[in-house]
């Protein structure tokens, strides 16, 4: 479905901690129907410096190293460079 600003301002208001569509439906059909668990609409209080951290990570290379790092472990891999070792250290 597509909302306008005010409709979606709504449903952000009233949802509380419900997906729009659980609200939606208790709204209306019926109180009764049992309602699905959900994770936290709005986890992270600082959503737009978490935007800014995904955004670096994701443009640096971090992500692909940390994978080829993942892969040689579930291999069996167990001698790592001390290079290997810092790029380990500065993504924790």
């Amino acid at each position: 479905m597509r909302f306008t600003p005010e409709e979606r301002a709504f449903l952000d208001k009233y949802a509380a901690d419900m997906s729009w569509a659980d609200f939606i439906r208790s709204w209306v059909f019926d109180d009764s129907i049992p309602k699905r668990r959900t994770r936290n609409k709005f986890p992270v209080k600082d959503r737009e410096l978490l935007g800014q951290v995904l955004g670096i990570l994701g443009e640096s290379r971090l992500r692909s190293n940390m994978n080829q790092l993942a892969k040689q472990a579930n291999r069996g891999y167990k001698e790592f460079t001390e290079e290997t070792q810092k790029t380990i250290q500065n993504g924790c």
